[in-house]
């Protein structure tokens, strides 16, 4: 199964950032994360196997990518607007949320950008979506619905700490109505919506995650 996140990222209209050269690289290392990702969809669609290749080479990416976003981080802390403006801080977020394989420095980036959503520098969406995304990671319940699964050929979300507040915690942060949300990203993947998806929003878990606001 592969762990999906759909996300819109708006491009910059902001004065130019402090550091261009840097939102540069970061912008073209976000293009072709979509790219391997888009192709990786496209041959896999409707249920179909994926390809090795592809996913190899996507994963190879991840790597890369990882790396080099551990040496921005470290050399100028989390990429703020300011700094790179609007799109390439969304495409740090980016390939932060697509460095699944190295999970401490998700947490780390974690830390970082919270208190920068909570006092508005980055959009609160980049916060709920890296915060869920550690969650599952740590085979936690997620709080905001941002995780979902492609699998046989439909589309869920993964399991909520509590589906009757959820769309109140995510409207906090600028996120659609989950409903909404499960819809487009099923179109997305060009994937039908499991018709249980509200089912699967429970489980049986009882751990439930300590957020950091």
């Amino acid at each position: 199964m592969l762990a999906l996140a759909l996300a819109f990222l708006q491009a910059s209209t902001s004065a130019s950032p402090q550091f261009p050269y840097l939102a540069s690289e970061i912008n073209s290392m976000a293009k072709v994360d979509q790219e391997i990702r888009t192709k990786l969809i496209e041959e896999s669609g409707g249920g179909k196997k994926f390809s090795m290749t592809t996913l190899n080479a996507m994963r190879d990416i991840d790597k890369k990518d990882t790396e080099r976003m551990k040496w921005v981080v470290a050399r100028f802390g989390w990429p703020t607007p300011a700094m790179v403006g609007e799109e390439a801080c969304g495409n740090a977020w980016l390939l932060v949320q697509h460095a699944d394989a190295d999970h401490p420095f998700q947490k780390q980036c974690l830390a970082l950008i919270e208190p920068l959503a909570r006092s508005h520098v980055i959009e609160g969406k980049y916060y709920a979506y890296l915060f869920d995304r550690v969650q599952v990671g740590d085979g936690k319940l997620q709080h905001f619905g941002t995780q979902g699964k492609d699998e046989n050929g439909v589309m869920f979300i993964d399991p909520v700490e509590d589906p009757r507040t959820v769309d109140i915690e995510r409207k906090k942060y600028g996120l659609t109505p989950l409903e909404t949300y499960a819809k487009q990203l099923a179109e997305a993947y060009g994937e039908k919506l499991a018709p249980d998806w509200k089912d699967r929003l429970i489980s049986k878990k009882a751990v439930k995650p300590k957020l950091g606001h």
